[in-house]
């Protein structure tokens, strides 16, 4: 179900777009497919990333951080799992970052 509809989605994005983007797309094939998109779209876009990548570094991680914590306080088990899984995602968020930092500052 789910691979029909992403087959849907791409073959509609090439009908309104012009831009056939593969089915098992690349990284680079998505890049370039975003800068296919006129300025506005892009900024556009960029706001909204920048949104949900600070949402969730800052409100929604840490805040499942409490939660974890709360849970274990509950079960007196530690939840070194999640807090684990929960810790990696955002050392990987705060990570993928460096490379734009170094960017910038070069």
């Amino acid at each position: 179900m789910l691979l029909l509809a992403q087959k849907y989605l791409y073959k509609t994005i090439s009908i309104v777009r012009q831009f056939d983007l593969a089915f098992f797309s690349t990284p680079k094939d998505v890049l370039d497919y975003i800068n296919s998109y006129d300025e506005g779209e892009r900024q556009a876009n960029l706001e909204q990333s920048f949104r949900i990548l600070f949402q969730l570094n800052n409100y929604v991680l840490p805040g499942l951080y409490i939660l974890i914590d709360l849970f274990s306080l509950l079960t007196g088990e530690i939840q070194l799992l999640a807090l684990l899984l929960v810790g990696a995602i955002h050392i990987y968020i705060n990570v993928m970052q460096l490379p734009m930092v170094k960017r910038y500052f070069k």
